[in-house]
């Protein structure tokens, strides 16, 4: 017959492990994000304002820090994409690219658009931070940056944001810190990143490319409907005054 000792204990073990169980399944974080239904290509529209997608031939710069064939366990696929180049009727060409991500944690997030460009032969010439003006009702600003990089004759206006749950990424820091923090209280959240860019001719030319983008960036929010809109700025979707 077993002793009421070891009995007891077995009975002190089973119950701390139950205990365990449900911290666990208590702390488990819970993943806050409504993803309309459609990928980026569906819900992003081929004719924008003033601009029309097009078939360009230039290459866009990738959204990994290598391409995906490179082999490199680091860079993972997001769980959406789109890599798009419109015109408007002056002909220049705005190159459009979005990553998505259900989930950001601290080891999978999305990918800085800087640190792409110099993975993949840009010199990044200039980098500032920006406040986007959003032609809506209320007023929107989205925090973001621009960036001028050249590789070789190839010089680029970037523009771009990164949206982690309702808040907008300025560096690595603050996003390991909204990542490791909103994890610790239970929540994991999207992610997305929007990326612009331009290649211009000459240093003189990123001023007028970066009016276009942010001009088109407004075009774009304006055509999309309120669920893809508030996938990428985190907010609800922007009115036009004239709306």
């Amino acid at each position: 017959m077993m002793s009421a000792t070891p009995r007891a204990l077995i009975v002190a073990v089973v119950l701390a492990m139950l205990a365990a169980s449900a911290a666990a399944i208590a702390l488990a974080p819970s993943v806050v994000v409504e993803k309309p239904d459609g990928h980026l290509a569906e819900l992003i529209p081929t004719t924008l304002g003033v601009w029309q997608s097009m078939e360009s031939g230039a290459e866009q710069v990738s959204l990994f820090t290598v391409d995906e064939e490179g082999g490199n366990p680091m860079d993972r696929a997001y769980d959406d994409s789109l890599l798009r180049s419109y015109v408007d009727r002056d002909g220049h060409v705005i190159m459009l690219a979005i990553g998505y991500d259900r989930v950001q944690r601290e080891e999978d997030r999305v990918h800085r658009p800087e640190i792409c460009y110099i993975a993949q032969g840009f010199k990044i010439l200039s980098d500032s931070s920006v406040s986007y003006n959003i032609a809506s009702r209320p007023p929107l600003s989205i925090e973001g940056r621009r960036m001028l990089a050249r590789s070789g004759p190839r010089l680029e206006a970037v523009s771009y944001w990164i949206r982690m749950g309702n808040t907008f990424a300025q560096n690595p820091w603050t996003s390991r810190a909204y990542v490791i923090r909103e994890g610790l209280a239970g929540r994991l959240h999207d992610g997305i990143l929007v990326r612009v860019s331009e290649i211009i001719r000459s240093d003189g030319d990123a001023s007028g490319s970066y009016l276009r983008q942010e001009a088109f960036l407004n075009e774009m929010l304006q055509a999309l409907a309120p669920a893809a809109s508030h996938m990428l700025v985190g907010v609800d979707p922007p009115t036009n005054h004239d709306g």
